[in-house]
């Protein structure tokens, strides 16, 4: 099975015409998303692969469309159905109203067209080389001043996080109850972002939605499509947000057409978008080009590095970029270090490996007794020290809801005066400055 993208509004249009679009080509099922404007269309092209791939032309198209790898039976597909699109003609329309003329020619009508594809996207912490897995590290006193949630509502599009007793109850929406043995650190994860946030902003109102959801115990990293996640992050539009907090990223060189529809709707609804600008480790950064981290890298999110920046630095100083130097970023601030709330009781670290360090095969974890994974768990007792830019784009989260709730800006306003201001931790990014 095969998957394709397009604009809702042209799914009758395409699916009336599917044979002549793309020919033997065969509907298995098709799903709309109403908030994207996306249909999902789920085709058989088993028949259909031999006449896609005798096609030169249509071959070359789709190899430069889709430069990443290998072209595959979706990526033929679209480039024909993008073809057929491009031979479509609206007539002219009738006189507008007053009199006016409102286009006397025909005109290509055009299709939007994407293959799901397989990016998937990730919430690894990884910055050059670190270790994906936190080292517990122990905190005194109260992780938050006593108080209620009455300020801006923040929205963290993340994991499902743990109900964490440094958290004090200041989250709703997607809570995860247990406290252990944990199969993966993911909820850690966004108990982490979710702390450092309130840390900052102790009385902003947080709203987690669940956008990536831990698929199995084998997954050295919990994956997700692109379309899962899109599905899931645009819903922020129904929770009277301010903000949304976006530590996860995937890297692909093509925008992927989900994720660039979800932020153009939180966009267009008045909503701040912080992301994580990516963790790449110094032996893959050649390599990653000309990939982008996304949705870091649209233009309607602010993106997010992870620099080291001391204290004592002045205000001229420039700081020194720890993470992925991109020119999608736009401010960087302290992700390296960083001491957090994360979970409690027995956590396993992914992937789970064999006695000679080979990592084990899907059916070989799928054979691991619960005894097993205990055995080969770290216990934490809430609180962990951990490195990436998921971790500075919380401080940057955290420091809009900050401004907003002691100075009465609103989160744009907020925003602008973080970008316009180059003292303190979090500084604007200067292209260049990189660890060496």
């Amino acid at each position: 099975m095969d998957d394709l993208l397009i604009d809702s509004a042209d799914e009758r249009l395409v699916l009336a015409n599917l044979g002549e679009a793309i020919p033997q080509a065969k509907l298995r099922y098709s799903e709309t998303d109403p908030y994207l404007g996306l249909t999902r269309l789920v085709l058989d092209l088993s028949e259909a692969q031999e006449g896609l791939q005798a096609d030169a032309e249509l071959v070359a198209e789709a190899a430069a469309a889709f430069p990443d790898g290998p072209v595959d039976g979706a990526q033929l597909a679209v480039t024909a159905l993008r073809r057929w699109g491009a031979r479509l003609t609206v007539p002219a329309p009738m006189v507008g109203f007053g009199g006016a003329d409102v286009d006397s020619e025909p005109h290509v009508k055009g299709l939007t067209a994407e293959p799901v594809g397989g990016e998937l996207v990730t919430g690894l912490p990884h910055v050059k080389g670190s270790t994906p897995f936190p080292e517990q590290t122990p905190v005194t006193g109260p992780w938050l001043a006593p108080g209620q949630p009455t300020g801006p509502r923040i929205g963290v599009a993340d994991a499902r996080p743990l109900d964490h007793p440094a958290l004090d109850g200041r989250v709703s929406g997607d809570v995860q109850l247990s406290s252990g043995p944990h199969a993966t650190w993911l909820p850690g994860h966004a108990t982490f972002v979710t702390g450092l946030i309130l840390k900052r902003a102790p009385d902003a109102q947080v709203v987690v939605r669940t956008v990536l959801e831990p698929r199995a115990l084998y997954h050295s990293v919990p994956q997700n499509s692109v379309w899962d996640v899109a599905r899931r992050l645009v819903r922020f539009v129904d929770d009277d947000v301010e903000v949304v907090n976006m530590s996860f990223a995937t890297w692909t060189s093509t925008p992927p057409l989900p994720l660039a529809r979800a932020v153009q709707r939180l966009h267009a609804a008045g909503i701040v978008l912080v992301a994580a600008g990516g963790n790449v480790r110094d032996d893959v950064d050649e390599s990653m080009a000309p990939k982008k981290p996304y949705p870091a890298a649209f233009e309607d999110v602010t993106a997010v590095g992870s620099a080291a920046i001391p204290s004592n630095s002045p205000a001229d100083d420039q700081p020194l970029v720890t993470s992925v130097d991109g020119d999608w970023l736009d401010l960087v601030a302290p992700g390296d270090d960083v001491t957090g709330p994360f979970l409690i009781g027995p956590v396993l670290p992914q992937p789970l490996f064999r006695a000679d360090d080979v990592p084990l095969t899907e059916e070989e974890a799928k054979a691991e007794t619960r005894s097993a994974l205990l055995a080969a768990a770290v216990e934490f007792d809430g609180f962990a020290k951990w490195t990436g830019t998921s971790f500075a784009a919380a401080a940057v989260t955290g420091e809009i809801a900050r401004l907003m709730s002691e100075t009465g800006l609103s989160a744009h306003a907020a925003l602008e005066v973080l970008r316009s201001t180059a003292t303190g931790e979090i500084r604007k990014y200067t292209p260049g400055v990189a660890t060496p």
